[in-house]
């Protein structure tokens, strides 16, 4: 799972979930240009591509960083950008006794943070991270989502979480909102999968609360392939569509979304 957003040159890339440095490739932004990584919480799924990135980003061949790579999200991300570091430090050491690597390009500096507020403000993008809840006991935390402001444009990036008021709060009007989703043939067959995201008929009770230029689905939780039933892309936007009517996408990787001054244009992959 992982998400660029692109604004007034900057690249922002929000988790950093298994094939992230791929697709990052895939998509043409270079590796050593990653102008910060923002977490939502820190299932493995959301940071285990974290290393991939970091690493690749300072190999010359492969990225040729100047400077240090930068991690936001809430308390907690010390912790594993310290951790990374103290894993990969043999690594670390031998490119730079090896003169492949500018030791000043290596480390990873962490900026952690109290949730709703904003985190980062450079060059006329600002962030701001808000407080979610990725289960019905609060027992996942931190949790967080992401709205990103230019100029008078904007996003928002759920993260994982249950139907929640600050999505809302924060999310009225944007241009592209991102929300995940789960949902089964039978939503009886994983009731604690289930229990901890949004459903698509609650999502788009939050949709029209909060009228974007463009709903998106993105960290689409939809069965277990050889165990439990999912169901197609048709069906997931028709159980949306009973409590949503307006523009409406189901995202896929290497999807991109301009933001114009009058609509939203997709980019299939």
């Amino acid at each position: 799972m992982s998400t660029l957003v692109q604004a007034n040159g900057l690249n922002l890339v929000f988790d950093a979930g298994r094939g992230a440095t791929t697709r990052l490739t895939q998509a043409g932004v270079p590796l050593g240009q990653i102008d910060g990584v923002f977490l939502t919480h820190f299932h493995s799924d959301h940071v285990n591509g974290l290393s991939d990135m970091w690493l690749s980003g300072f190999i010359p061949a492969l990225g040729g960083r100047e400077g240090n790579f930068d991690l936001y999200g809430p308390i907690g991300v010390k912790n594993i950008g310290d951790g990374l570091m103290q894993t990969f430090r043999n690594d670390v050491d031998v490119r730079v006794a090896d003169a492949e690597v500018d030791p000043a390009t290596t480390g990873i500096v962490s900026h952690e943070f109290e949730a709703n507020r904003v985190i980062f403000d450079r060059d006329g993008v600002a962030v701001t991270m808000f407080k979610v809840q990725h289960d019905p006991n609060s027992a996942i935390e931190p949790a967080v989502g992401y709205r990103i402001d230019y100029a008078d444009k904007s996003v928002l990036i759920s993260g994982d979480t249950v139907p929640v008021e600050n999505v809302i709060r924060y999310g009225t009007g944007v241009d592209v909102l991102i929300h995940e989703v789960a949902d089964f043939q039978d939503p009886a067959a994983l009731p604690k999968v289930y229990a901890h995201h949004t459903n698509p008929r609650q999502a788009g009770e939050i949709f029209t609360a909060t009228r974007p230029g463009m709903a998106v689905y993105s960290h689409i939780v939809n069965g277990i392939p050889g165990r439990v039933a999912g169901i197609p892309d048709e069906t997931l936007i028709e159980r949306t569509r009973e409590s949503y009517d307006g523009p409406l996408t189901v995202g896929q990787d290497l999807m991109s979304f301009q933001i114009t001054d009058d609509e939203v244009n997709i980019s299939q992959p």
